[in-house]
């Protein structure tokens, strides 16, 4: 997504509405960086920039992962408020575990699932409280990840047809 910046296109931006204020809403401060990072004249400017995203999931896990590509622990704090975004920084920009946010990935069934796939990359007890209570992450985990029946599940899978005929068919192995 582009954004105008109508202030670069003004003789005077100092003069418009909201010139001053600009920066303080995030994603305009996250562009604005984004568009400026690596140029030299806006080096001393680009911390300031920040300082009005980083507590923002999206845009403290999109700086990091766009412009930071590592680890970035000032953005850890603004990636923590979303289990999306800090699943998602485990993945991809700690390639392992991130203990600080299991305990907000485990209470979401569909970041705890994609927690145990690709990070844990096997059983992860933690997260299954979650997972059994959204029928298709019950059944994609006990298919996928246990390999098995999972009784504790099950009462949950059956309220969905379909995740239950799948998990019949794959799991237990009923053709009927």
């Amino acid at each position: 997504m582009n954004i105008i910046n109508i202030y670069d296109y003004h003789s005077e931006p100092e003069t418009l509405f909201g010139y001053s204020e600009r920066f303080k809403i995030p994603k305009f401060a996250f562009y604005e960086t984004r568009r400026r990072w690596g140029k030299k004249k806006y080096k001393e400017n680009q911390q300031d920039l920040i300082k009005y995203f980083i507590n923002d999931p999206m845009y403290a896990y999109l700086f990091t992962k766009g412009m930071i590509q590592k680890p970035y622990p000032p953005a850890e704090p603004g990636i923590l408020k979303s289990s999306h975004y800090s699943t998602q920084y485990a993945i991809e920009i700690l390639h392992g575990r991130f203990p600080e946010a299991e305990e907000l990935i485990a209470s979401d069934p569909k970041t705890a699932y994609l927690y145990a796939t690709r990070v844990i990359e096997g059983r992860w007890p933690q997260g299954e409280p979650a997972m059994m209570k959204d029928p298709n992450t019950a059944y994609d985990y006990a298919y996928v990840i246990l390999g098995q029946r999972w009784p504790e599940a099950e009462p949950y899978i059956k309220q969905d047809e379909n995740a239950w005929g799948a998990y019949k068919q794959a799991v237990i192995k009923d053709k009927a």
